[in-house]
């Protein structure tokens, strides 16, 4: 099963209703809506069904708002408390996007086929964009300090933004 597929079975398992509307206010991509009153939704901008990298990587998004976030973020924010508020919604739920999109064994195997080691083989492979990559390294650049890929190479994650993988000292 793919990665869209498994999104499309978490909404159905979860009874998200996916709406696709022509437009979204100041230009956004996605909106996840929730109210106690009603089921959860997940609106994604109908121009995204073009590019289908990108509608995986936003409906993925959103998919985290509804498995991380509590209260409305909907809001405007009118304070600075808000704003971070605000911001730390949005960076949990890009967190819980890219555990789910691009976990552990999928990253290592990806990184093991690169070929000239170049990391735009890397990103086709995920089917991610750079910038989504480098998001879900940095989270784990929290905990590690490199990510083992074999007995012999690591990708060493105390470089990022610069990517790059290292031939491990043999003990």
């Amino acid at each position: 099963m793919g990665q869209l597929e498994k999104l499309y079975q978490l909404i159905e398992e979860e009874n998200i209703k996916l709406e696709i509307l022509d437009s979204l206010p100041n230009h956004i991509d996605g909106m996840y809506l929730k109210s106690e009153s009603s089921y959860p939704i997940i609106v994604i901008n109908k121009k995204l069904e073009n590019d289908s990298m990108k509608f995986k990587i936003v409906l993925a998004e959103e998919l985290g708002h509804h498995f991380t976030s509590v209260g409305d973020s909907r809001v405007m924010f009118n304070s600075y408390t808000r704003r971070l508020q605000l911001d730390k919604s949005e960076i949990t739920a890009l967190k819980w996007a890219t555990e789910f999109l691009l976990p552990i064994d999928r990253l290592k195997e990806a990184f093991l086929k690169m070929h000239n080691r170049q990391i735009d083989g890397v990103t086709q492979e995920l089917e991610v964009p750079h910038e989504f990559l480098l998001a879900r390294l940095k989270f784990l650049s929290h905990k590690f300090d490199y990510i083992d890929l074999d007995d012999k190479k690591a990708i060493l994650l105390t470089t990022l933004p610069n990517i790059c993988t290292i031939e491990k000292l043999s003990e």
